[in-house]
Order: structure tokens, then C-alpha cells, then sequence
């Protein structure tokens, strides 16, 4: 942020979304990407190479240091299953308060205007000597008091 040199580390990353089983974890080294999920194969990528991500590496001799690193990098990163456990348990706390006002008498709070509100207000297009001649508001005949 400041402007000067980064130093290269690895990044990681998950994703625990409603509808996604398993928890995917992401790592990336350098030039190597890695995706790890319980329940999907495991993918790495050379994204400078390949940067579409068209050609998983996974279980290449070339690429199996590299692999491993960001395997054991990834899993002492996080554990996936407890990962899975704290995210869905966190949803369903969030969940909680829609559930709760799904029950019982429901309250509209959305403003709905009486119906003579055509007359109570100045619309977009309405020409000023109108206005003035109509009155602002449509005010009910007075009693000659």
C-alpha cells in the first residue's frame, strides 16, 4: 500500500457458501494455485501459464514438491471440517431472526398513501399557475365561519 517492494508469501483463501457442502480451501505460492475441498478433486494450476485454469497439474511429477507444500501449507492454514462445522453453525444463527419473524400475524411497515394523495401533492409536469390556482393542497371548502 505504501509503494514499495512485496514480499512474496502464500495466500490463502476459503469459500463456504449456502448450497456448497463441503468447504473449498485455496492456496496460492508463487505461480502455483491450489483448490482442495473434501468433497471435489483436488486442482492445482500454474496460473501464470495457464491462467484460464485448463490444465490441472494435480499428481504431475514435476509439479508433486510444489503440491505437497501447498497441501501442508493449506491444512495447517485450517481444518476444513471444523471449518464446515463453525460456518453452518454460524448460519444458522443468522437464520434465526428470519425464521422468528416468519411466525405469526405478519405487519406490513411499507407506506401506503390514502387515496386522494393524486390531489395532496405537486407532481412532476404540473404548471405552476395550476398549482397556485388549484391551492398546494386540496383543502376542504371552509364552513363561512
Amino acid at each position: 500500500m505504501r509503494g514499495g517492494p512485496v514480499e512474496p508469501r502464500p495466500i490463502f483463501a476459503e469459500h463456504f457458501d449456502v448450497g456448497i457442502t463441503p468447504p473449498r480451501g485455496i492456496g496460492r505460492n508463487g505461480r502455483c494455485k491450489l483448490t482442495e475441498s473434501s468433497g471435489f478433486p483436488r486442482q492445482i494450476f500454474d496460473i501464470e501459464a495457464d491462467p484460464l485454469e485448463l490444465d490441472n497439474l494435480t499428481g504431475r511429477h514435476a509439479i508433486a514438491t510444489v503440491e505437497r507444500d501447498l497441501v501442508n501449507l493449506c491444512r495447517s492454514t485450517w481444518d476444513s471440517d471444523a471449518l464446515a462445522r463453525e460456518i453452518d453453525a454460524s448460519q444458522r444463527r443468522r437464520r434465526f431472526p428470519i425464521e422468528a419473524r416468519a411466525a405469526g400475524r405478519h405487519e406490513p411497515w411499507d407506506y401506503a398513501p390514502p387515496s386522494e394523495a393524486r390531489q395532496r401533492y405537486v407532481r412532476r409536469g404540473a404548471l405552476l399557475p395550476d398549482v397556485e390556482r388549484n391551492g398546494y393542497l386540496a383543502y376542504p371548502p371552509s364552513s363561512g365561519a
